[in-house]
Formats: structure tokens, C-alpha cells, sequence
């Protein structure tokens, strides 16, 4: 079985940006489609570890995740997207709200 691991503070970057690449660095779009897409079309299973992260904002996390399960569907999303958080396990729940609480495209 395949696994995936990202630990988007180390990898991606400590303060996360905003929804979208044209409103700054580190967007939540740039991290979907740079990272997280390619490792979930990947592997079996993709674990993001969220403690090393310093500042975010709940735009970054809708878009990236939400915006994966609005791909992908959020059933196949959940299944494969696990969370890693000791210091920021208040994260997890939130994520998985925005990962089920999407519009599929028409």
C-alpha cells in the first residue's frame, strides 16, 4: 500500500497564503495543484501533517482540500486524504467539514 506523506509547513511553507495563486504566495491553489493533487492521484493514501505550520487561513484550507473534493468527489477524497496534528488536531475537523460540504461542479 502506497502512502504519501506532506508536511505542508516544511514542504510547502510554515505561513500559508491565500485561496488563490494571483492573491499571493503560498495559496491553497498552488499547494492543490502543485502538491496534493499529484500525490492523491499517486498514492493509495496521502497523510498531511499540519503542526509545523505557524500561520493559515481557512480560504487556504477550503481551497485546497474542498476544492480537491469538488474534483474528485468527497467520498473518494476522505478516503484517501488522512491528517497528522498533535498541536493543530483542531485543524482536522474543520478540514474534513470543507472536504464533505462542497458543491460538485454541474
Amino acid at each position: 500500500m502506497s502512502t504519501i506523506h506532506i508536511d505542508i509547513g516544511k514542504e510547502f511553507g510554515d505561513s500559508l497564503g491565500p485561496r488563490f495563486r494571483k492573491l499571493g504566495d503560498h495559496s491553497g491553489e498552488e499547494f492543490r495543484d502543485d502538491m496534493l493533487e499529484p500525490a492523491f492521484l499517486k498514492a493509495e493514501t496521502v497523510v498531511i501533517h499540519l503542526d509545523a505550520i505557524k500561520t493559515f487561513s481557512a480560504s487556504f484550507f477550503e481551497e485546497a482540500f474542498g476544492g480537491l473534493a469538488r474534483k474528485y468527489g468527497s467520498k473518494a477524497t476522505l478516503a484517501k486524504v488522512r491528517f497528522s496534528a498533535v498541536q493543530r488536531a483542531y485543524l482536522i475537523p474543520m478540514i474534513q467539514e470543507w472536504m464533505t460540504d462542497v458543491e460538485m461542479p454541474a
